[in-house]
């Protein structure tokens, strides 16, 4: 819905692209209310590969106060710091924080 309707009506309208076409809809109220469309992906955009645009503004900060906050967090003395993709515990073991699993396969 976001990628192949939202944003190219959007980025046709207030950005005047001229390559993205949007899939079939009746319509979008509200468009004139917005003065701008930004499309963000979770592509790495900062040093590392673990980079994501909470992690780019900042707002991951906030995020991860918020965990700590948690009761349960609370009651194992996690700090905000627990919540990091780059802390093991922290993160998703299966992927180590990833957010993919990448499996080689040298044998092909």
């Amino acid at each position: 819905l976001v990628n192949e309707i939202l944003y190219p009506v959007l980025a046709r309208k207030l950005n005047r692209a001229t390559s993205l076409f949007p899939g079939a809809h009746q319509g979008i109220e509200g468009l004139e209310l917005l003065d701008k469309v930004i499309n963000i992906d979770q592509s790495p955009i900062g040093r590392t590969p673990r980079s994501n645009p909470a992690t780019y503004t900042g707002v991951f900060n906030d995020i991860r106060t918020v965990f700590a906050e948690t009761p349960e967090a609370k009651m194992r003395g996690y700090k905000p710091g627990r919540f990091s993709f780059n802390v093991k515990g922290g993160r998703c073991e299966a992927c180590a924080g990833d957010g993919i699993i990448k499996i080689e396969m040298h044998f092909l």
